[in-house]
């Protein structure tokens, strides 16, 4: 019995809708398959944002992961009470604090990092990998002069 499409593709001339769909499917998705590991959609991003060795400013984190301040704070709240990570003072500044990646936040952002492999070769087992590079380039592209003309 066939199953109905977990994403309701919008016809050919709502790209924008049909794009926000699927990106909200494979969240989930995303979502889901990190649950299994014990962490949220978010979290892997702030992870894979922290240096390996030393630290970083939550500052400079929150730009490396591409979030808000408020947003980091909330999740190294998080990632700190599960063991993953620690915030300290920095060093010569008493304004700012430096967050530094535990060996219990190593070991978790490894296995974040085969959710994402293993999500992207099950993806790609069910897709034309040429088409899809293409068109991401493309949309990639096209993106990017229009953001980079708002911004001016």
């Amino acid at each position: 019995m066939p199953t109905a499409p977990a994403i309701a593709l919008a016809d050919d001339s709502d790209l924008l809708v049909s794009l926000f769909s699927i990106v909200r499917a494979l969240r989930a998705l995303h979502g889901l398959k990190l649950a299994e590991i014990g962490l949220q959609v978010g979290q892997d991003d702030v992870l894979l944002a922290l240096p390996q060795d030393g630290t970083v400013t939550v500052s400079q984190l929150a730009t490396n992961a591409s979030v808000r301040s408020s947003t980091i704070s909330k999740m190294l709240t998080r990632l700190e009470r599960d063991g993953f990570v620690v915030r300290e003072p920095h060093a010569s500044d008493a304004r700012k604090s430096t967050v530094r990646i535990l060996p219990k936040g190593v070991e978790i952002r490894e296995q974040a990092l085969g959710v994402r492999a293993a999500l992207d070769a099950e993806l790609a087992r069910d897709v034309d990998g040429v088409a899809v590079l293409a068109l991401l380039r493309s949309l990639d592209r096209v993106a990017s002069q229009r953001l980079s003309r708002v911004r001016v």
